[in-house]
């Protein structure tokens, strides 16, 4: 028997289903929800699995995409090496999954995991919406 490698779109699906419980839980409902409301929804689930992944520790285009304007605006106008490290962040969670680049982007400090948080939800968005798991 042939033994399957992890890919990026393993953890991806893995993180997406997870990612559709938190979002279930918080949300309680089932209806369309404004796209700022499905946002605010997303990131907090993604909160929950930075807590829940503990409390210790490439570029966008890696991820398959072409780069994409995924950076929130104000980090638009900060130091490169910020706009960088938070797209880094963005590409390691689509190789080794979100709880992993969630650690890495909490020991960042408040500010890169904020970043992260919102960046990510820009990137995924689309996303859980294509797989109905938020309806607009």
């Amino acid at each position: 028997m042939e033994e399957k490698s992890v890919s990026a779109e393993n953890f991806l699906e893995g993180d997406l289903e997870r990612l559709r419980m938190e979002i279930k839980e918080k949300s309680g409902q089932t209806e369309a929800l404004p796209p700022d409301e499905g946002k605010k929804i997303v990131k907090e689930s993604l909160r929950g699995i930075t807590l829940a992944a503990g409390e210790t520790v490439p570029s966008v285009a890696d991820t398959g995409d072409e780069k994409e304007d995924i950076l929130p605006d104000y980090l638009k106008g900060a130091d490169e090496g910020l706009r960088q490290k938070v797209e880094e962040l963005i590409s390691y969670s689509f190789k080794e999954g979100i709880e992993k680049a969630s650690l890495k982007a909490k020991s960042e400090g408040p500010f890169i995991l904020d970043a992260f948080h919102d960046a990510l939800v820009e990137k995924l968005y689309p996303e859980l919406i294509k797989k109905g798991i938020i309806k607009e």
